[in-house]
């Protein structure tokens, strides 16, 4: 089953955007009806097969520093974001990045400049979280990091089932909101 869900503000041209959440449980391609516009299916499709191309381009690799390298450049290319940091926990239960850009990392995680609060959401939910503007979302009021680190577009993905997290996927833009729609 498909669901709609008006995203953002209005854009430039006074249109809302949508954006179609798919049920991992239901059909793959839901058919268009009145509800729902060719429009949206199309570009719901479009980010389908990027994210589908960024699975081939690193099945291609068998190399763990180059898979890693890969999906670094497909990440960059795909999202217009300005840092990015995929870590994993080592066997001590602590966090280790793979892969980051733009960021500094200090070597104790407790330091690094993300929300950690977001980021420890996502890893308790098992729940990958979005906002277009995280200044403005009042799902994040009273998180000091948002503020502290000045971040406008926000994503964090778990790596891993819930119950099972190895460690997640940050990626955000302190200059720009709606950077990821």
């Amino acid at each position: 089953m498909a669901r709609r869900s008006a995203v953002g503000d209005e854009d430039h041209i006074g249109a809302r955007t949508e954006e179609i959440f798919l049920d991992p449980h239901s059909e793959l391609f839901p058919i268009a009806d009145s509800a729902m516009e060719a429009a949206t299916l199309v570009e719901s499709y479009h980010r389908l097969q990027l994210i589908y191309d960024l699975g081939i381009a690193i099945c291609k690799e068998t190399d763990l520093d180059m898979v890693l390298t890969v999906t670094k450049k497909e990440i960059i290319r795909l999202i217009r974001l300005e840092r990015c940091l995929i870590a994993i926990l080592d066997e001590g239960g602590k966090f280790r990045p793979l892969i980051q850009h733009n960021l500094s990392l200090p070597e104790n995680p407790e330091d690094w400049p993300i929300s950690r609060t977001i980021v420890g959401q996502v890893l308790k939910d098992g729940v990958a979280v979005l906002s277009s503007d995280a200044q403005r979302d009042n799902k994040f009021t009273g998180i000091r990091s948002i503020g502290l680190h000045h971040v406008r577009s926000l994503m964090c993905a778990p790596l891993g089932p819930k119950g099972a997290i190895l460690g997640f996927i940050y990626v955000d833009h302190r200059e720009k909101a709606d950077s990821f729609s």
